[in-house]
């Protein structure tokens, strides 16, 4: 989110900013947190993707009134749906205590079970070299209401569905600890790797992400742009070799008309929709290798284009 943006978007109506830390990447949340400064305003930090990653000597989640994070299977802390809220202004924590215990409640036993057997399913099936042929498989039996989808879409505009007021189910919970302690440990090789893929992958065969300085990144994935998407994804499924497309819209995977439903306006966010349409990323943590590595720069030498 560019500042400068921010700055001739705010009104008096304004409530909150959200911002997100894109990959792991620190948005510029001082200067975004100055531009709010005197308004009602509050700036909640959207970490979702970020685990590990610091700003000015500081962890992502401390800069804003509040911030959240996701645990779901895509993500670098993994315990399956769910996540965690913290809030750092004591007057927002006493609103939303209150809301939690009146309007929350813990998810039906059925879901517990579906939970607790794609967990299981996720440790056996996921890797990068299996990428596409999970995600078709996850894709369709989430259309058929088989397990929890990742995403849920509104019953109509404006009106979050019951999946919203679910507390997180206490298979998930249980996994957390073990999930924050892998994730903590793999913080080192996600470096490594991410520096593996920056000096072998080409800059004429994509573009990097602008890092701001004083940041001290944790990818959660490798992101990269190209003016070629589906052509570089297609040689990567061609290769059955992972490399994800999200986002392909700002409001990731929502498109046309469900765009609309959640407030969206073609040519509201110019840069975001060029952004998706160049938007591809390498996957990075404890089940990627150094083979599959090596392997993807290849591809990405080969058949990106800048």
């Amino acid at each position: 989110m560019d500042p400068r943006s921010l700055a001739e978007r705010i009104t008096p109506r304004t409530k909150a900013v959200v911002v997100q830390h894109t990959f792991g990447i620190p948005a510029a949340v001082p200067a975004l947190a100055a531009v709010i400064a005197g308004s009602r305003a509050r700036l909640i930090e959207d970490c979702c993707h970020a685990f590990g990653s610091v700003l000015s000597g500081r962890e992502l989640g401390t800069f804003g009134s509040a911030a959240f994070w996701s645990f779901e299977w895509g993500k670098p802390v993994i315990a399956g749906v769910g996540g965690a809220l913290m809030v750092n202004d004591p007057e927002l924590a006493v609103a939303v205590d209150a809301s939690y215990e009146s309007d929350f409640r813990g998810p039906p036993l059925a879901r517990e079970a579906i939970l607790r057997a794609q967990g299981l399913a996720h440790r056996i099936l996921y890797s990068p070299h299996r990428y596409w042929s999970v995600r078709r498989a996850y894709r369709s039996v989430s259309r058929a209401g088989i397990i929890t989808p990742s995403f849920n879409e509104l019953p109509q505009p404006g009106c979050p569905g019951p999946e919203y007021s679910l507390r997180m189910s206490r298979t998930c919970a249980g996994r957390l600890p073990r999930a924050l302690a892998l994730a903590r440990g793999e913080l080192p090789g996600r470096r490594e790797q991410a520096a593996l893929y920056s000096t072998g992958i080409e800059p004429r065969a994509a573009g990097r992400a602008t890092v701001p300085a004083g940041s001290r990144e944790v990818l959660s994935r490798f992101p990269l742009l190209v003016s070629n998407k589906a052509a570089l994804l297609a040689a990567f499924a061609k290769a059955n070799l992972e490399l994800a497309d999200f986002f392909s819209t700002p409001v990731h995977p929502l498109e046309g008309s469900a765009l609309r439903a959640v407030g969206f306006e073609a040519g509201s966010c110019p840069v975001a929709e060029a952004t998706a349409k160049q938007l591809v990323s390498l996957p990075l943590g404890g089940k990627v290798s150094r083979t599959f590595q090596e392997a993807a720069v290849r591809l990405v030498n080969e058949h990106g284009k800048c």
